[in-house]
């Protein structure tokens, strides 16, 4: 419990602990109303059996001359009233109380995972590349509201703790014997409830999160793969009995976690009923007991442990959720401790020459995946690398483009070394257009405008460029068609040709095209290069490409095999 104390008190933030502490001083101002709300129905009973009793209570025979009451029926009557009010303030208060902890776990639900879905952005390019893209589906979405859960259920025990201790102090002050053999019992029964269904509560915990993975896994491989899984029943089969497994495994740790958090309910509430015979009896074989006196305590008692057993009960269970979804808070400190980017944003000029300086580069410090790499490229120059794939060609792009942060003195622009000073300014001059295009379930205009103002007559004139703007006009409803998730009502040429279009619709210093033609027929491809190639000049433009009949017209030609580069 203290590990998750420490962790979530990582995770919050300053605003968050604050109201963490209004909440608690609120749970202290609810224990006290549970308390006052038990304590007035001992003489409420007893005046109810013994209107003599009014006169005996130095409290009750105040409040009955303040009044100035006649009839002893008459103040019942009132006590009763204001019983019932009392006891709507308490209504009114718990649902409050309710409120509150609801509004404030669901708004950390937000806040974590919006927290979660920028550190993961701004992760490095090489640590981001290690982690499973349905991992983090899994932690913004189903991980960040189990955190949210196991906070609700440490509020649980928040209050229910603080009732049950200013119960226990009062039943202790009206018969210390009798709380003291009651406290014993349930000592022993939380004791050994704790030592049975906490630790198969981690284990089920720990087998939920491991097959949520192979779940979102599952998921994120079919319906990304959906062709191929469609034409083929033996890989349907397969991935029918993965997911088939994931989810009885999944099914029978929550069955259990069930079934173990509803224990300590059945088992407290025997031992209560034990315990309630056991005082009842003592009562009837002590001949030298006041029996009327003895039955007040008993009624307190009664309502005392009425209160407490369920306390108990919820603290119980409240400690199960959070050992249950103890990963949770595990799997997004983790993610809040990695390492993030903070670069400045200082700027940097780009009018003359991007130059690779004796560049060499190794994602494990034992094979080289570039080597004394010395490369310059002039401001509006047009330039082709060509390669076997696992040459290098792509780590050697991802320096240029800034997202492997070269070591020193290896990349320059102007003369000027980028590094953690101007690596931001550095990024937003360049556009990028991979293989693996991703549009937006949007228009075609919005997929192209994406992130600027909006500009018909510029949408219109780069869907000329990337030879789209015939096919657009004879749609029904233009440039507002929809695309689908993904540009899946599109072809996948006509996907690349808007991923283009996009980079074309800002005027950006540099445009990197990664195999950004590869699902186009040569003759277009020509066309779109052309187009790209002679109207901007002022543009510096990198190919990546297998295709050696796309980048005729560039100014240079280099070959990058086994992490050596060379001009062709």
């Amino acid at each position: 419990m203290f590990n998750f104390i420490k962790k979530v008190n990582f995770i919050f933030g300053k605003k968050d602990r604050q109201g963490l502490f209004f909440i608690f001083l609120f749970s202290l101002f609810v224990s006290f109303v549970e308390l006052f709300a038990i304590s007035l129905i001992m003489p409420f009973v007893a005046i109810v059996n013994d209107s003599n009793y009014i006169f005996n209570n130095k409290i009750l025979l105040f409040i009955y001359n303040l009044f100035n009451f006649k009839v002893p029926t008459h103040f019942t009557v009132f006590v009763g009233i204001c019983l019932i009010l009392f006891y709507c303030f308490r209504a009114i208060i718990l649902m409050l109380y309710t409120y509150v902890t609801s509004r404030f776990t669901e708004g950390r639900y937000s806040e974590i995972s919006q927290n979660i879905f920028k550190k993961l952005l701004h992760l490095s390019y090489v640590d981001f590349t290690n982690i499973k893209e349905s991992d983090i589906s899994k932690s913004i979405i189903n991980e960040a509201h189990n955190i949210c859960v196991s906070i609700n259920n440490f509020l649980t025990i928040v209050v229910e703790l603080m009732i049950t201790v200013c119960i226990y102090v009062f039943m202790l002050y009206v018969d210390f014997k009798l709380t003291i053999f009651i406290t014993l019992m349930l000592f022993v029964a939380v004791f050994v409830l704790l030592k049975i269904v906490s630790p198969r509560l981690k284990k089920y915990g720990k087998h939920r999160e491991e097959n949520q993975k192979q779940f979102f896994d599952t998921i994120y491989h079919v319906f990304n793969n959906y062709k191929m899984f469609k034409i083929s029943t033996i890989k349907q089969h397969v991935i029918k009995e993965n997911f088939k497994n994931a989810s009885n495994i999944f099914r029978k740790s929550t069955t259990r976690m069930q079934f173990l958090n509803n224990m300590p309910r059945i088992f407290l509430e025997t031992i209560m009923f034990l315990v309630l015979i056991s005082i009842a009896l003592f009562i009837v074989l002590d001949d030298g007991a006041n029996l009327s006196e003895r039955l007040h305590i008993l009624s307190f008692m009664l309502l005392g442990m009425y209160r407490m057993v369920p306390s108990t009960n919820r603290i119980l269970n409240s400690y199960g959720y959070i050992a249950y979804h103890h990963r949770a808070v595990d799997v997004i400190y983790e993610i809040y401790n990695m390492k993030q980017e903070n670069f400045k944003n200082n700027g940097i000029d780009f009018k003359n020459e991007i130059r690779l300086n004796n560049l060499s580069f190794s994602y494990d410090n034992h094979h080289a995946a570039l080597k004394n790499i010395n490369l310059s490229i002039k401001k509006g120059s047009k330039i082709a690398i060509v390669g076997p794939s696992g040459s290098g060609k792509s780590t050697m792009i991802d320096i240029i483009m800034g997202l492997i942060v070269p070591s020193k003195n290896t990349l320059f622009v102007d003369g000027v070394g980028v590094d953690e000073s101007n690596l931001i300014s550095w990024r937003n001059k360049i556009a990028y257009v991979p293989q693996g295009i991703y549009l937006f379930d949007a228009s075609i205009a919005e997929n192209i405008y994406f992130g600027n103002n909006r500009d018909d007559d510029k949408i219109v004139d780069v869907l000329k460029k990337v030879c789209l703007y015939d096919f657009v006009m004879g749609l029904k409803d233009g440039v507002e068609t929809n695309v689908g998730s993904n540009g899946v009502k599109l072809s996948g040429g006509q996907r690349q040709r808007i991923a283009i279009a996009r980079t074309l619709y800002n005027d950006y210093d540099i445009l990197i095209l990664d195999e950004a033609t590869s699902a186009l027929d040569e003759k277009t491809e020509k066309t779109i290069m052309h187009e790209i190639l002679s109207h901007n000049k002022d543009q510096t433009i990198i190919i990546v490409t297998h295709r050696l009949s796309s980048i005729k017209d560039c100014d240079y030609i280099y070959e990058v095999k086994n992490g050596l580069l060379s001009q062709i």
